[in-house]
């Protein structure tokens, strides 16, 4: 059977044990879930078996009644009447008859009440280990219930008391800031009055000199593709005359080459 539904059988059969009283505190695992299901099984039968035993005593008791109404209808045949018994036999005779309702006899021969003792010792020694059995199961479990509450709230302290000295060791790095922050603040305004006395040039500010840098970095960022284009032109003499000579050698060596390749095709086609 699954354990949640072993749970909920043995919940129910406590609720109903305890017939509306607080269930004692227990651990929750399936160790003692198998338990306290395995309990309730040895209960469950305990009740069959004692609602089987008054159903038999009340067949008993009819049988009595029915065989009381026959010794009567016998000793009125005879005549004879409780009257006409003494008081010490009237007393025996109740004693005999309450003793053999209690024991379950069919006849009041001594061997059916000796036996009917033996039975009803070894029922009483059975019943006796069943209750001491049960008693320390349930030790057991309020022992380990104990245990468990025991050690969350050990638990619980100690995490308390870790939380505490945190929150102590935060409160005061916060005041620690605080003041530091404090400190910060009033030198500051020290140093910006110092600066306005000596007339300082805001140029050279700490916000200012960030701004120019930022600056200098876009104009880099803008001279990159100019010097690259710029590149392309280094193999140039720097004078223009110079330059147009350098053309006119580089037309006349395409020319060339040109001439070179027409004549080896010719050569191809011969």
């Amino acid at each position: 059977m699954d354990i949640n539904m072993k749970y909920r059988e043995v919940q129910g059969w406590l609720d109903q044990l305890f017939a509306g009283s607080r269930v004692p505190e227990y651990e929750h695992n399936e160790q003692t879930i198998d338990i306290l299901y395995q309990l309730m099984q040895r209960n469950r039968a305990c009740d069959r078996d004692t609602q089987l035993l008054i159903q038999d005593l009340q067949q008993k008791a009819k049988e009595y009644a029915s065989e009381g109404h026959r010794l009567a209808a016998v000793l009125r045949r005879l005549n004879l009447k409780p009257a006409s018994l003494s008081q010490s036999g009237i007393m025996s005779l109740r004693t005999l008859a309450n003793l053999a309702y209690l024991l379950r006899v069919r006849d009041a021969s001594d061997s059916s009440f000796l036996l009917a003792l033996q039975t009803l010792k070894d029922e009483i020694d059975r019943t006796q280990e069943a209750v001491i059995k049960e008693k320390q199961l349930l030790d057991q479990l309020t022992l380990k219930s104990k245990m468990h509450m025991l050690s969350a709230l050990h638990s619980k302290k100690q995490q308390s008391v870790e939380e505490k000295s945190q929150m102590e060791k935060r409160t005061k790095a916060a005041s620690f800031l605080q003041t530091k922050a404090h400190e910060y603040g009033t030198h500051i305004a020290k140093l910006k009055e110092n600066l306005k006395k000596v007339e300082a040039d805001s140029s050279i500010f700490h916000e200012n000199l960030v701004k120019k840098a930022q600056d200098l970095q876009k104009l880099q960022e803008q001279l990159k593709p100019m010097k690259q284009k710029l590149q392309n032109y280094h193999d140039l003499p720097p004078d223009i005359s110079q330059a147009k000579v350098k053309v006119a050698e580089l037309r006349q060596r395409v020319r060339e080459l040109e001439a070179e390749m027409a004549r080896r095709i010719d050569l191809m086609r011969l």
